[in-house]
């Protein structure tokens, strides 16, 4: 995935990519990918196309983040190997790593935000 870089003390970079749905709106929702300084890349799923434009846009990135992603999507460290291959756009049916244990599991409907339902 391509990713821009930014002004941030926290962020190094930002990427967006549409994903597939069954839902059918590929264009809507995406991965958003976040290079931060410390080296970490992640992936969060579902995010709206207008929420990266935003947090693109905003004055301080790092806030925007903090209030606008962080604890609202489902998300993913890559690890390195995958950080040199990122280009594979997510579905309903990915499987996504679970938090600190990184043991896989499948995305449930229940964890999605309400505005996606």
């Amino acid at each position: 995935m391509d990713r821009t870089p930014v002004d941030s003390s926290n962020i190094y970079s930002i990427g967006w990519e549409p994903g597939t749905t069954r839902m059918g709106n590929q264009d809507k929702v995406g991965t958003l990918q976040i290079e931060f300084n410390h080296g970490g890349i992640y992936n969060y799923d579902f995010v709206p196309k207008e929420v990266f434009e935003d947090l693109l846009a905003a004055d301080s990135i790092g806030k925007a983040f903090h209030a606008t992603i962080k604890g609202q999507y489902p998300y993913q460290k890559l690890e390195e190997e995958q950080e040199q291959e990122t280009d594979e756009p997510w579905s309903l049916d990915r499987e996504i790593a679970d938090g600190d244990r990184n043991e896989e599991r499948a995305v449930h409907k229940d964890e999605l935000p309400d505005h996606l339902l």
